[in-house]
């Protein structure tokens, strides 16, 4: 009587799996019917069918199984500022004087202060004359920058007038569209000194700017200096 009720139980308890089981997959099958597969939605029929559409939902059902849609957010883009890679505008040469030579054909700025002479040698030299004392004469030592125009292309300039120094550094350097040269040199009387040459216009001939003192100075005057014919 008690092994009765056992095999009760279990028969019970067989069928209860068996039903939900059934029930899973007619839910199933009517799923994917929806989705386009074409699978049996009875409980009774052929076993085979009913074996090959287990088999189915075994192997496609976790794979239908709905996702959580992504949501993108949306892209800003920042406005570009038009200005933004414009170099900017110098001031360093405001309130200079303008220097122009109508003979050699070019001009440039030069500092506020500063005295310019065009009759000594040279076509033209700088002083400043910012810490001298007034009514003292211009001396030798003061000369800040002269300006030279020599009758020969720039290679034969450069060889000619660096003979007698000691060339500390050299190297490329372009003065109103022009390519020269920079050179830092020692000459055998005198302290360091910076010779800039370019040719002009048609590179017949060439320019010397000598600096005896400040490089940055120099460089400055350089980058105001135009051709004018």
């Amino acid at each position: 009587m008690k092994i009765i009720r056992i095999i009760a139980l279990i028969l019970f308890f067989l069928i209860v799996v068996i039903v939900t089981f059934l029930l899973t997959i007619n839910k199933a099958t009517r799923d994917l019917n929806k989705q386009g597969y074409g699978l049996s939605t009875g409980t009774t029929g052929d076993s085979t069918n009913v074996f090959l559409d287990i088999l189915t939902l075994w192997q496609v059902y976790p794979l239908k199984t709905p996702s959580t849609p992504t949501t993108q957010k949306p892209t800003t883009t920042t406005p570009v500022d038009p200005t933004a890679d414009l170099p900017a505008t110098d001031s360093s040469t405001e309130g200079w004087k303008t220097y122009e030579n109508k003979d050699y054909g070019f001009s440039f700025k030069y500092p506020e202060g500063w005295i310019l002479t065009d009759n000594y040698k040279g076509i033209v030299q700088l002083y400043n004359t910012s810490g001298q004392r007034e009514g003292t004469e211009l001396s030798e030592s003061e000369t800040k920058i002269v300006v030279y125009q020599y009758n020969d292309v720039l290679e034969n300039a450069i060889n000619k007038n660096t003979n007698n120094v000691t060339i500390i550094s050299r190297g490329a350097f372009n003065v109103a569209g022009k390519n020269g040269e920079k050179i830092i040199a020692k000459p055998e009387l005198g302290s360091e000194t910076t010779f800039v040459f370019f040719p002009n216009v048609d590179d017949s001939k060439t320019f010397e700017f000598v600096n005896m003192e400040d490089n940055n100075q120099l460089d400055q005057i350089l980058s105001t200096f135009k051709f004018t014919k």
